[in-house]
């Protein structure tokens, strides 16, 4: 009795760690950042002056929701100190926004301003 016991014991514990094994582990949702609009650029301006389709912010939402936190590290504000002087004096949500504002220039820019 007591070996037949103990059996069912060591099966019914390796039944459970054999379910619990294969529950899905529950994914926790990083906090979405703190983010404000960037402001249009020049480029963007013209545009929407001229009546030609522009800029859409919602690209802005994307950028800075995508920004590796190295980006947002006092260690790059020696890199952008020619764009931006107080970088590194700067709050994570400005840091974000200068970098939206960063990449919509650069992106008209690079596509000819169109």
């Amino acid at each position: 009795m007591a070996m037949a016991g103990m059996t069912a014991l060591a099966l019914s514990a390796a039944l459970l760690l054999a379910g619990c094994a294969n529950q899905p582990t529950p994914q926790v949702a990083a906090p979405k950042p703190e983010m404000k609009a960037a402001p249009p650029t020049p480029i963007a301006e013209k545009k929407k002056e001229l009546g030609a389709e522009s800029w859409d912010p919602q690209w802005d939402q994307f950028v800075e929701a995508s920004l590796p936190p190295e980006l947002l590290s006092t260690g790059v504000a020696r890199d952008v100190r020619q764009f931006c002087p107080q970088f590194a004096a700067m709050s994570e949500v400005d840091k974000r926004a200068f970098w939206a504002y960063f990449f919509q220039a650069l992106a008209g820019a690079e596509a000819g301003l169109k």
